[in-house]
């Protein structure tokens, strides 16, 4: 279990975007911003693609209340604070560095699983793996693939869902799902398309795939979806478990804690 944060003299390395907090970023904390204003530019045409036919939406949310997959959305794109033991909190990115003590002990979780971001459950907290700044910031349209001749499978010859944007995505979802996701969680693209409304609408990866095929301009789907066809080429090498446990006997926002320390606590009603 990782606890939260509730250190008394945590460094000062804080910038802002819009709501959104970055922590220990140093020099990347720049890149980070500009990888937060290119979501919220991108992610408006997904929601306003949302609630008009759109084969995109059919694909990975069929029959979903699409005001609930635009109430995420939003909320990614203001950075709402989350409400966590009566605390509005903002919305964090943290970089995750050796060198810093207070967060060190993600370190060998960033090495150890070649991930690229994580979602602590029961925080407002994405931490960013020396990964995450490396790679691409949208996925590429060739991403987007063809469907086979039997109609049933997507093949892809890129991971859509290796990018910053579509990793940003399915963390911030996690962050305003809470803890109401699939679980297990569905990584693979058909698999993601394969699954019932009311798995798809807990399950992050739909919407972290919804917003890139949307930005990659994506329009091929399978008209009969099934897990059985064998033509896959897209692998599930990037996608391991992302979501940290936190001790349920740790509390948060103490006045003299790490949350207080950076300003990330307003008591709510």
């Amino acid at each position: 279990m990782i606890a939260l944060l509730t250190l008394t003299e945590a460094p000062r390395d804080i910038s802002t975007s819009g709501n959104y907090l970055i922590y220990n970023c140093g020099a990347d904390a720049d890149k980070i911003k500009s990888i937060l204003d290119q979501t919220y530019i991108s992610l408006q045409s997904a929601i306003e693609s949302i609630g008009i036919p759109n084969v995109v939406y059919n694909a990975f949310f069929k029959g979903v209340d699409p005001s609930t997959v635009k109430t995420i959305l939003q909320s990614i794109t203001t950075g709402a604070n989350r409400t966590v033991n009566g605390h509005g909190m903002r919305p964090t990115l943290i970089c995750v560095t050796e060198d810093n003590p207070y967060i060190g002990v993600m370190w060998n979780r960033c090495l150890g699983k070649d991930v690229e971001a994580m979602y602590s459950i029961n925080t407002p907290y994405i931490y960013l793996c020396p990964l995450f700044t490396k790679i691409r910031l949208y996925p590429p349209s060739i991403g987007c693939g063809r469907v086979t001749r039997a109609g049933t499978t997507l093949l892809t010859f890129e991971d859509m869902a290796f990018s910053q944007y579509t990793i940003l995505v399915h963390e911030l979802t996690h962050l305003y799902l809470k803890q109401d996701y699939l679980d297990p969680e569905v990584y693979e693209v058909n698999a993601a398309l394969n699954l019932r409304s009311d798995q798809s609408i807990i399950n992050p990866q739909n919407y972290a795939f919804y917003a890139a095929h949307i930005k990659a301009g994506c329009t091929q789907y399978p008209t009969t979806t099934t897990n059985t066809d064998r033509e896959l080429l897209e692998s599930d090498c990037h996608h391991t478990s992302d979501v940290i446990a936190v001790d349920p006997s740790q509390t948060v926002c103490k006045d003299d804690g790490f949350e207080a320390t950076l300003g990330l606590c307003t008591v709510t009603a």
